[in-house]
């Protein structure tokens, strides 16, 4: 749970991967919800450094490469 301001335009939410591995998510939903569920809060330690230099290393990687075509045609 997090909280929302009232007067929010919007709300904006995302993932990142830090390091090697996959992300995935299913069936994400936004709930509004009455100030009797407490806001939960989970502290994400990262390492800027080691960011910084993991997007460098992969933007360097991306220039080197063309793009793949789509493999889902519905996206066509």
């Amino acid at each position: 749970m997090f909280d929302v301001p009232a007067e929010a335009a919007q709300t904006i939410f995302g993932l990142a991967l830090v390091g090697e591995g996959q992300v995935w998510a299913r069936n994400l939903q936004f709930k509004v919800v009455g100030n009797e569920v407490p806001t939960t809060a989970t502290r994400i330690v990262v390492d800027l450094q080691s960011v910084r230099r993991a997007d460098a290393a992969q933007l360097a990687l991306m220039a080197r490469k063309p793009p793949s075509p789509l493999l889902n045609a519905s996206l066509d």
